[in-house]
């Protein structure tokens, strides 16, 4: 015999060669092939089949030995799925085929359920049928081969799930890399929103000169009054007793003079008591303009022509009023503006203001072009209790502005970075927080 020429004779026996077989698959789908196909000849059985199990607990075949492709409408795939069902299974599990349509012949199963569960669509066990029972050497076999496939299928799994991670991770990267250059790169000009009312740049109080009770209103809500015109009256009853008692003094003093200027005229002597009786006249007519000036200090009038503004004319009669309360205002309905507190995050918009314009909410589509009044240099504290920027607005053409009407108005800076656009408000309570 030629040593030279002949071949080495394998050491390995058939089990060891069969899983050097297994391990030297080289794809998943090769590797399912060879489970259903090669594993059962390997251990004489007729039938071979790959199931996996759902996260719901139930069984589902996903691969047979000799067809290319699972019918899932097969009775047999059906009766085996409900056989082995969702109930746990251990490695080796003996089954009885022999109930199912075309496993009659074969009917001793072995099911091989794998000790961990795979990802990525590797299959979670298999079941061997053959129609003599699987003694026992035969079950371990099956058993130890099973967990060499299951070793061979998560090496698949791990370089799926390794190339996965590389890929997300890339991705993520990817996507980190371009919104930071839209946030920082992207100019957008800033744009931000404040509640606004129209307000009178001219509003003078109709304030009393005394303390009084409030008896009487001559105006309404928004009407339109002439300087001098009645709006309100306190209650002057006593006001106008004294008046009435000063009336009839000055009766008495004026005919009590008449009387002795006749006398006069005849009688020399009567001339003394006629200067007398002009000085006490003279005092009653004094006394008489101050009951009217009191009197009329009861009455409010309009201090200039304008429009009255009230916060409640239906209750103010019985109100009792203090020397300065002003319940009642009167304004130049000429003179109107639009007030808007700003908020402080948005300052960068405050100091660089490019343009406004407000919304009414009667008319929440018709923009009103604004002209700024004045700029705050610091902020105050609104009416809402938060930290704000007042801002004053004109009309850009007149006609525009309704006394009492509310919006919003829209205010346009410039062009910021869309990071800093987003994420304004955070960064501007930052920096008031650093210690500059």
């Amino acid at each position: 015999m030629d040593h030279a020429t002949s071949k080495p004779k394998s050491s390995l026996n058939a089990m060891q060669l069969f899983e050097r077989t297994i391990r030297a698959q080289t794809d998943p789908t090769d590797l399912i092939f060879h489970m259903v196909n090669d594993f059962p000849k390997f251990l004489q059985a007729e039938q071979g089949f790959a199931f996996d199990t759902k996260t719901s607990g139930a069984k589902t075949i996903v691969a047979a030995g000799s067809v290319s492709d699972v019918d899932r409408n097969s009775d047999t795939l059906r009766g085996l799925e409900t056989l082995i069902g969702t109930d746990p299974l251990t490695a080796p599990t003996a089954l009885r085929l022999g109930a199912i349509s075309n496993l009659a012949a074969m009917p001793y199963g072995l099911a091989l359920p794998f000790s961990g569960r795979l990802s990525g669509r590797m299959p979670d066990g298999l079941i061997l049928a053959r129609s003599q029972p699987w003694p026992s050497p035969a079950a371990e076999q099956a058993a130890y081969l099973a967990e060499v496939y299951h070793h061979a299928f998560e090496r698949f799994a791990a370089r799926k799930t390794r190339r996965s991670r590389g890929l997300r991770r890339f991705l993520f990267w990817s996507i980190a890399a371009i919104a930071l250059a839209c946030l920082t790169l992207i100019p957008i000009p800033i744009t931000v929103v404040a509640p606004a009312r129209v307000v009178s740049d001219i509003a003078i109080p109709a304030a009393p000169s005394l303390d009084g009770v409030v008896s009487e209103v001559f105006v309404q809500q928004s009407q339109r009054v002439k300087r001098g015109a009645p709006l309100y009256a306190l209650r002057d009853g006593a006001a106008q007793a004294e008046l009435g008692e000063a009336r009839a003094r000055v009766r008495v003093a004026v005919a009590q003079e008449t009387k002795l200027r006749a006398e006069a005229l005849r009688i020399p002597s009567a001339r003394q008591e006629l200067n007398v009786a002009e000085a006490e006249t003279a005092l009653a007519r004094i006394s008489l303009a101050r009951a009217e000036d009191l009197v009329a200090r009861h009455t409010v009038a309009a201090p200039i022509d304008g429009m009255v503004v009230a916060d409640s004319l239906s209750s103010l009669p019985g109100t009792p009023l203090s020397f300065g309360d002003a319940p009642v205002q009167v304004v130049d309905p000429d003179q109107l503006i639009v007030q808007a507190d700003v908020a402080l995050a948005d300052s960068v918009v405050v100091f660089d203001l490019q343009k406004a314009k407000v919304f009414f909410t009667d008319t929440p589509t018709q923009a009103v072009p604004l002209d700024p009044l004045q700029l705050p240099f610091e902020p105050r504290t609104d009416a809402r209790g938060g930290v704000s920027y007042p801002m004053r607005f004109s009309a850009a053409q007149s006609g525009d502005f309704t006394l009492g009407s509310e919006g919003v108005v829209q205010l346009s800076g410039p062009q910021q970075p869309l990071g800093y656009v987003l994420f304004r408000r955070p960064i501007q309570w930052l920096f008031a927080r650093l210690p500059w």
